[in-house]
This record gives structure tokens, sequence and C-alpha cells, in this order.
């Protein structure tokens, strides 16, 4: 995907490894995209917190907790929501089983990194 940034490598690593595995296959891609989007995301948001830092002043002279805090925190929980939901877990993991190259894919092609 073209809209995500520092997700970006992650998701091809991510991908690559896992078809390799047989884990996964083209229908969970979107699971993965949606992970490594929130993923790229909360990047882009602890970047701002890191310049701006936690608390921001407003024009009334108010301190509040900076925004992007609230953003990190739905990517976390977006994240592993969606690693749940694809076996990323320890606890959800013991339902996921290793079935090995699929024919056709990365590794009958001789492709295998």
């Amino acid at each position: 995907p073209v809209t995500i940034g520092e997700g970006r490598k992650r998701w091809f690593e991510l991908c690559g490894h896992l078809f390799e595995c047989g884990i996964l296959e083209p229908r969970y891609l979107q699971n993965v995209q949606i992970c490594c989007e929130a993923w790229d995301r909360k990047v882009r948001a602890a970047e701002k917190i890191a310049v701006q830092g936690e608390y921001i002043t407003l024009m009334t002279g108010a301190v509040i907790k900076h925004p992007a805090l609230l953003v990190i925190k739905e990517c976390d929980d977006r994240i592993c929501r969606v690693n749940a939901e694809m076996g990323f877990t320890p606890s959800s993991s013991s339902s996921v089983h290793k079935t090995g190259p699929k024919k056709g894919g990365i590794a009958a092609r001789g492709k295998t990194g």
C-alpha cells in the first residue's frame, strides 16, 4: 500500500515471512494493511509529541494532554485487535496451525527472500 510510510517496510517484511511460513493468505492482507497503517499513524503522533510535549497550553491558558496521545492509544488498540484476530498474540496463537508454503506461492517460484 502506498498510503503507509514507516509501516511500509514492516509490511513487506512481515508479509514475506508469513507467506513463506504458510500462515498468511491473500484474504488476510487487508488486516495486515490496517495494522501497518495504524503503526504509521502511531509513529507520526509520537513524533509530534516528541517535538511539542505531552501537554499543550490552549489559548485560554488551560493545559491539556496532547491530542496525539489519544491517537497513539487508538492505534495501539487497533493493532492489538488485529493481532488477536490474526493469531499474533500468545493467547490467540494456540488456535493457529502452520501448514507450510502453499503451491504456487513465493516458495514455489524459488523466491524466498
